[in-house]
């Protein structure tokens, strides 16, 4: 595992397929690019599933985290209340980041 650096903009997360082999071909894309958007952005810091889902249009978040999860990303949730939880990546590996 990798401990925290500063990304540039020639960092860019390797291909995280998604973990669910139901996924259609055509959605693939999508879905590898949700998975890198979010790896960016809990690598700059916790971020909530209302963030995710507003502001970042993931829908589907919790499945962007299993995806992160089992290519070895160690993410923790913590429960605030009402439906809001905060995601939190403690360590990943460093080949995730090129």
């Amino acid at each position: 595992m990798a401990p925290f650096r500063q990304l540039s903009l020639l960092d860019a997360p390797r291909l995280i397929p998604s973990c669910d082999p139901n996924v259609k071909p055509k959605d693939r894309r999508r879905l590898r690019g949700q998975n890198e958007r979010l790896l960016r952005r809990l690598i700059e810091g916790p971020t909530t599933n209302s963030e995710m889902q507003f502001e970042m249009r993931i829908g589907n978040h919790t499945g962007r985290l299993s995806d992160l999860k089992k290519a070895g990303c160690d993410i923790t949730a913590t429960d605030q209340g009402k439906g809001l939880w905060v995601y939190e990546l403690k360590q990943y590996p460093e080949e995730l980041i090129g």
